[in-house]
């Protein structure tokens, strides 16, 4: 896990509890949280707290989006570094920016969501296993990954999953169901 967001930009890294912004070749800074103290507290820089952000989003004003999965949340950090909770979601995979404004979350849930700017959130798609990633384009077209599958959810398929998820494959030392019952003489 981890993630980077427009390169230059914003950066997370798995199993930390910090975001980081690299400002120019060859600096990075710590924009929000500390690493190695872990919480989901709101805060600017090191005062607030992260536990396992897993990957990240910026917009053109340099706001970032941060899915923190130990926390189930969508938060956002400000350039300054003001760190808020936009929105809560069963343990985000991926995130990213939609047109309208709109923010979408894939979870381990096998669910995607789209937020709204003011942290109202809706589900988007379901029915998937374990979801990975996520990316939207300008028109609205979700691509996810889930168990390491590629998929595009239309941007009008509210609630409906568009494919199912593909069967775990069988353990190749599960048992043999039974035979049926012999029919009675």
């Amino acid at each position: 896990g981890g993630g980077v967001a427009a390169p230059g930009v914003g950066v997370v890294a798995a199993r930390s509890s910090s975001s980081r912004r690299a400002t120019q070749p060859g600096v990075c800074t710590t924009s929000a949280g500390l690493a190695g103290v872990w919480g989901c507290t709101a805060g600017t820089g090191v005062n607030a707290r992260f536990n396992s952000p897993v990957a990240i989003a910026v917009d053109g004003a340099g706001l970032l989006f941060v899915a923190d999965a130990g926390n189930g949340a969508i938060r956002t950090v400000t350039p300054a570094g003001d760190t808020t909770t936009l929105a809560l979601i069963p343990d985000p995979r991926g995130v990213a920016l939609g047109p309208g404004g709109f923010i979408y979350a894939a979870s381990s849930n096998g669910r995607v969501y789209k937020i709204s700017a003011g942290g109202v959130v809706f589900p988007f798609a379901s029915g998937f296993f374990q979801l990975e990633g996520i990316a939207v384009d300008a028109a609205g077209t979700a691509y996810v990954t889930h168990n390491s599958h590629p998929d595009q959810i239309d941007p009008s398929a509210l609630l409906s999953p568009f494919a199912a998820p593909p069967a775990p494959p069988a353990h190749p030392h599960a048992p043999l169901a039974p035979p049926p019952p012999s029919p009675p003489h």
